[in-house]
């Protein structure tokens, strides 16, 4: 990585109705880049801190996933900030690569309550919270049954949700560890 390049950025967002959602982020970088170091950060809507943590990157690149700790859980109707950085070098004054975003978490209403009982699908239910806006929902729902499973319908359904926000360049990237 060049130190004077510019940060690559993007902003995005959604709501849940999860207490402890999953991030997920694309990471095309490896720990055999012995310099680079990454971080989460999930930022209240008091501008403070709420969960911080540095990550290690992936043996290959893929995408990864980071869980919130046991002892922390979002708010119901609060708008958290997160970001997911990869700095080019140990130095901290070194321009970081990274993703920014917001989530909120908001109660299941019942009319999507209602359609969700109505079946015990879980890849049904993925599409329920997609059409509902409920987009950590669905990608974390889908995730989950994307990793237990090898079934090619899920790998559809996977590349559409992600082709759905324009993330087609990564929709056939795999999950890892």
């Amino acid at each position: 990585l060049n130190k004077t390049s510019r940060s690559n950025t993007g902003v995005v967002g959604g709501l849940t109705t999860l207490e402890k959602p999953k991030f997920l982020f694309y990471v095309p970088y490896t720990k055999n880049f012995a310099n680079l170091s990454a971080e989460f950060s999930l930022i209240d809507s008091k501008g403070e801190d709420f969960h911080r943590i540095k990550t290690e990157l992936p043996a290959k690149p893929g995408i990864v996933s980071i869980s919130l700790p046991e002892t922390k859980s979002l708010k119901v109707g609060e708008t958290y900030s997160w970001f997911y950085q990869v700095r080019c070098s140990t130095n901290s004054a070194s321009i970081p690569v990274f993703v920014e975003g917001y989530i909120q978490r908001t109660n299941l209403n019942y009319s999507i309550a209602k359609q969700l009982s109505s079946t015990t699908d879980k890849q049904q239910k993925t599409i329920i919270y997609a059409e509902k806006g409920l987009w950590f929902d669905a990608l974390n729902m889908l995730a989950q049954l994307r990793q237990s499973s090898n079934n090619t319908s899920l790998e559809a359904d996977w590349q559409s949700l992600l082709n759905s926000v324009n993330l087609d360049k990564i929709s056939t990237v795999p999950l890892v560890d």
